[in-house]
Order: structure tokens, then C-alpha cells, then sequence
């Protein structure tokens, strides 16, 4: 975790935004999950560097398994930031791999907030998900890998960079 949160700090100015959580959660659900949306799935594979299928699986498991995504009331009774503005906003920052300050017009939330839940979301995906996904590969594995690999024309794929995808965006035309 990245320390404490929230709370006033003597000196400084209270620069609270009015971020509109519920509005921000229904403009993510229109664009991304009402009938009709706005975005498509090809918008939303692009988006999110996954399908929406693959997205919904990952969401209910992470809100069955963390209880932080879950929309609850602060002291004051206001409804905060719903399950979909937490899980897309963490998703948004590994997606992308920028700063969690650069969606707050999307997902309408705080850095701080951001950052929490990018916290609490790959926690919860390395306790569901570790065991199965991340671990080293098996020799089964790297066969299988190796047949599809040369089936996909690049034999020996594996441990090669010339295979592995890179994002060229700020590299020389030259390089590409």
C-alpha cells in the first residue's frame, strides 16, 4: 500500500473536486455496457487490451473477491465511486501505463482513489488468478507455445524480442 490516505492536512487548502461519481458511472455504462452502447466491441478490445466477455469475467470475480469494490456510503451518507469506475479506472492505468491522474475526466476520481483501487485490483487478481497465470511456464507449455508459434510462422518464438509485442510510439521511424 502506498501509506495513509484522506483527511484534512493542517495548511493546506481543502481542493476537493466535485467529481459527480454518479454521473460518471452512468456515462461509463452507456458508453461501454447499455444496450445499445456507444462503443462497440472492437472499441472496447482497443480500450481495454481485452474483450468484454474477458472483462466481465475479471470484474465479478474481483467484487466477489474484494469487498473495497464494492459501492458503499461515506460518513456523510453520499454514495462514493461505483464497483465500475474502481476496476475500470485500475484496468485504465495498466492498459495504457500512464499516470492514475490522466482518466479523472473518464472514470471521475482522485489520483488517490485511482491508485487505491489499481492497489486493491492486482492484490486481488494475484490471490485469484496467481496460482493458474502467473507462474513459470511448464514444459508443457513451452511445447505448446513452441507448436503454435511455428504454426504462426515464427519458430522459436520464445525468449526472442523480435516477437514480443512493443509499443514504437516514441521510437524513430528509422527503428519501426
Amino acid at each position: 500500500s502506498s501509506g495513509t490516505r484522506g483527511g484534512s492536512v493542517y495548511g493546506r487548502a481543502d481542493i476537493r473536486k466535485m467529481r459527480d461519481h454518479k454521473g460518471g458511472t452512468a456515462r461509463l455504462l452507456k458508453v461501454y455496457f447499455n444496450t445499445p452502447c456507444t462503443y462497440g466491441p472492437e472499441d472496447f478490445q482497443r480500450r481495454f487490451r481485452m474483450s468484454k466477455n474477458m472483462f466481465i469475467r475479471i470484474f465479478n470475480g474481483v467484487v466477489e473477491h474484494d469487498y473495497y469494490f464494492v459501492r458503499k456510503r461515506n460518513s456523510a451518507g453520499t454514495l462514493g465511486c461505483s464497483l465500475y469506475q474502481k476496476i475500470i479506472g485500475a484496468l485504465r492505468v495498466i492498459a495504457y501505463g500512464i499516470a492514475p491522474d490522466a482518466f479523472d475526466e473518464v472514470v471521475r476520481m482522485g489520483e488517490s482513489t485511482i491508485t487505491l483501487s489499481l492497489e486493491r485490483f492486482c492484490v486481488a487478481i494475484i490471490e485469484m488468478y496467481g496460482e493458474e497465470y502467473l507462474r513459470a511456464p511448464t514444459q508443457s507449455d513451452v511445447n505448446k507455445l513452441k507448436r503454435l508459434g511455428a504454426k504462426r510462422g515464427f519458430p522459436g518464438m520464445l525468449g526472442s524480442l523480435g516477437c514480443m509485442h512493443w509499443e514504437w510510439k516514441n521510437c524513430p521511424t528509422a527503428w519501426h
